[in-house]
């Protein structure tokens, strides 16, 4: 072969590989391309930001409960003449401006007895203004010394010692109470309930108090005395009783009586009756004019059968002053005077 045919053969061939490498470059650039395109997408994909899911925000801790400290302890009978177990009792007082559920308060003494007070124990878990709540030891439980003392303490459903009071030992028929300047003393007027009372000589406040102050004994036992104490001529009659309360019938019975004169009444020596039990006011009870009384079968001792009895109330001389006979009684419903008429 000539020289100038071996250079034009090798002309031939290597343009031949060159159109090969020219036909194969494109494939491996699209190639790459893809390539480079699939990397970017997964680079992108885990540049994404993470995002978290939404978390519920937490509940804000609810605002601790308060109780008032408008309720007090303002009697103590820790030596009741007879049995003790019925006639023992812690009475409360609100002498706040609102009423105040009771339920779930506790009372306790020296020892480590506690009383949780109960619905199902009262016929009212409510103390209103001004309004007294009374626990019979029959209810609570809470047995009161008599000889060295005890000790009331008053706590609320949180466990917070609200009051306490202490007394020296007891004086057998007395209560130890609260008059109206704050100072605790023995009187033996027992009243569960309602004012305290306190024989005249033994007060320094004027008697006339906002309860739970003290109104002074005067000690008068004439007709004289507006409406006199033990009175014949009091108009005072039965007005309502319950027989069958929800709940103990032991502690939530009571016969109502009122005072439906204009002037006060002294009940000492006033009797109530069921014809097996006479019950008589052996110490005196100011009832005003157009006030009523609740006398609690803890009290009076007066058991009222559910199927039907009769209750009369006789004054000093024996005369009967109010009569109220019924038939069964309903559950929770009392039997009370509507005018002339009783009705369930």
């Amino acid at each position: 072969m000539s020289a100038a045919g071996f250079m034009f053969s090798s002309m031939k061939y290597f343009a031949l590989l060159g159109m090969c490498a020219v036909a194969l470059f494109p494939i491996s650039v699209a190639a790459a391309a893809s390539a480079a395109a699939d990397a970017a997408a997964s680079a992108v994909a885990v540049a994404q930001p993470c995002v978290p899911s939404p978390v519920e925000p937490k509940p804000a801790d609810p605002a601790p409960i308060t109780y008032p400290d408008s309720i007090r302890i303002s009697e103590i009978f820790p030596d009741p003449e007879g049995d003790e177990s019925a006639g023992e009792f812690i009475e409360l007082y609100n002498e706040g401006s609102v009423a105040v559920d009771l339920t779930g308060w506790k009372l306790s003494d020296a020892t480590a007895r506690v009383y949780t007070l109960a619905v199902e124990d009262f016929t009212s878990m409510h103390a209103r203004p001004g309004e007294y709540f009374v626990v019979y030891r029959s209810v609570s439980g809470v047995a009161l010394n008599n000889s060295g003392g005890d000790q009331v303490e008053l706590y609320g459903p949180d466990d917070v010692l609200l009051d306490v009071v202490a007394y020296p030992t007891a004086k057998a028929g007395q209560t130890w109470a609260m008059d109206d300047i704050g100072d605790w003393q023995w009187t033996p007027q027992v009243t569960p309930g309602r004012v305290n009372v306190f024989p005249k000589e033994s007060g320094d406040g004027d008697g006339g108090g906002a309860p739970p102050g003290s109104a002074p004994d005067d000690g008068g036992s004439g007709e004289d005395d507006a409406g006199g104490g033990g009175a014949t001529d009091a108009d005072v009659v039965l007005s309502e009783m319950l027989p069958d309360p929800e709940g103990s019938d032991t502690t939530g019975e009571w016969i109502e009586l009122w005072n439906r004169g204009d002037k006060d009444a002294d009940l000492k020596g006033w009797q109530l009756s069921d014809g097996s039990r006479t019950y008589t006011f052996a110490d005196s009870l100011l009832l005003g004019g157009d006030e009523y009384y609740v006398v609690m079968r803890p009290e009076s001792g007066i058991s009222l059968n559910n199927g039907g009895d009769v209750v009369v109330l006789l004054n000093v001389t024996g005369e009967e002053k109010g009569r109220a006979e019924y038939g069964a009684a309903a559950v929770g419903v009392s039997w009370a005077q509507f005018g002339d008429a009783w009705e369930w």
